[in-house]
């Protein structure tokens, strides 16, 4: 019997790396998106997450390439196809996934800020102005200067100021923050959204973060946003937001 090997891998966005091993069985332990292995004698497994893998196919190296379109950290397992291997991962590996994104640079973060404008409804935005990645928002709260309903809904329309610069960052510090905008804006009247997107409506009693509770992410596509919107005029607004970019 061949012994087994864990093989930890790092790769660029769409990047490939070949990984000298032998065996007749692999399994992918971690990653943070879609991968593709490739076998000098099996061809091609098409896209693979963390838990899964191939069982009697022999190979003396495996080529790994993503397909998340996003830096992609993790480990492979390698052996002969009669290992006993009972552990449980694939979903249950979500938590050292999500540290291995954020150590790929592949999470992303803003408070996006509008200040209080005389007669005017204040409106921060994460929008998508990419068309070849998806924005994958999974965490949001926000707050307000006084007591208002703030309306968080599918965004038709950039809102008309560009404030990436002062309000995103990657959750790697000092890595790049990608292809979203956090945009704002002051407007007599609620932005133009798109017919039945108004996702959440969030009370917030004024000078405190309300959380919204989110059991699934939200996807905004290219040339999308999501747009926060206070309900009463001349009031401050901020938004904080955690997302990360797949491919389309």
């Amino acid at each position: 019997m061949r012994g087994s090997q864990t093989y930890p891998f790092s790769l660029a966005a769409g990047g490939s790396i070949p990984i000298l091993c032998n065996g007749s069985y692999f399994k992918l332990i971690t990653c943070t998106g879609a991968i593709e292995v490739t076998g000098d004698k099996f061809g091609r497994t098409g896209n693979i997450l963390a838990g899964q893998g191939l069982r009697g196919a022999e190979f003396n190296r495996l080529t790994i390439t993503d397909k998340s379109g996003a830096p992609n950290i993790g480990v492979i397992f390698v052996a002969d196809e009669d290992f006993v291997d009972d552990r449980i991962t694939g979903e249950v590996s979500v938590i050292d996934g999500e540290k291995a994104r954020s150590l790929a640079a592949g999470v992303l973060s803003a408070g996006g800020v509008q200040n209080a404008t005389a007669g005017n409804l204040s409106s921060v935005q994460l929008w998508n102005p990419s068309t070849t990645k998806n924005l994958i928002l999974r965490t949001l709260s926000h707050g307000t200067g006084a007591a208002s309903l703030t309306r968080v809904y599918g965004a038709a329309v950039a809102l008309a100021n560009d404030i990436t610069a002062i309000s995103a960052s990657n959750l790697l510090i000092g890595g790049g923050i990608g292809v979203a905008q956090i945009r704002a804006a002051a407007n007599i009247a609620v932005m133009p959204g798109f017919a039945n997107n108004l996702i959440a409506s969030i009370y917030s009693s004024g000078l405190v973060n309300v959380p919204h509770p989110m059991k699934g992410s939200i996807v905004i596509q290219p040339n999308k946003g999501v747009t926060l919107t206070a309900g009463v005029v001349n009031v401050d607004l901020i938004a904080n937001l955690e997302w990360f970019e797949e491919n389309v």
